[in-house]
């Protein structure tokens, strides 16, 4: 099963598109957890963390990894402690812990964890776009022509933001 799921996420079994081994444990991380928190298991027939749950007693961590979101988002504020706003629902995140300093219009590619208090924190392979505001302006344009009733999965997102990103690269 993890082969296959592997192949349905990098579209083969590797992520052809990573450059170097941090782009390549970095996929790697975005697939575990998209394996873990979204991907339906054959086996299990459900998703595994889901599965988890249901047969332990969860915690406040437990609860914030199911109610993790992955998608794109657009930073609003600058600093290491940053205001973002989620480019397919809306909603605004403050962000703590950010390994870096974000700027005013920095696009963010990844999972967000809610805390306690309401803020987030984000996934350690969270990807930062610099100065891309006219990439999530293009991205909420796509979106609204799909006219999606739901998120973008993270392996969507891998094959929208990565491995499309990799390609244009290529032919430039």
């Amino acid at each position: 099963e993890l082969a296959r799921a592997r192949r349905e996420f990098f579209g083969t079994d590797q992520p052809d598109y990573a450059r170097d081994d941090d782009e390549r444990e970095a996929a790697a991380v975005r697939f575990a957890e998209w394996f873990i928190l979204e991907r339906p298991s054959d086996v299990l027939g459900e998703v595994p963390f889901e599965a988890i749950m249901r047969r332990v007693s969860s915690n406040e961590e437990d609860e914030a990894l199911n109610q993790s979101r992955v998608g794109l988002f657009l930073a609003e504020t600058s600093g290491r402690e940053a205001q973002v706003r989620d480019l397919e629902g809306g909603d605004r995140f403050a962000l703590v812990d950010l390994p870096l300093e974000l700027k005013a219009g920095d696009m963010l590619v990844g999972r967000l964890f809610p805390l306690a208090d309401g803020r987030c924190v984000p996934s350690a392979v969270l990807t930062v776009l610099s100065g891309a505001a006219h990439l999530a302006v293009a991205f909420q344009k796509d979106i609204r022509t799909l006219g999606l009733d739901r998120r973008l999965s993270q392996a969507e997102i891998e094959e929208l933001v990565f491995r499309q990103q990799a390609l244009a690269e290529a032919t430039h």
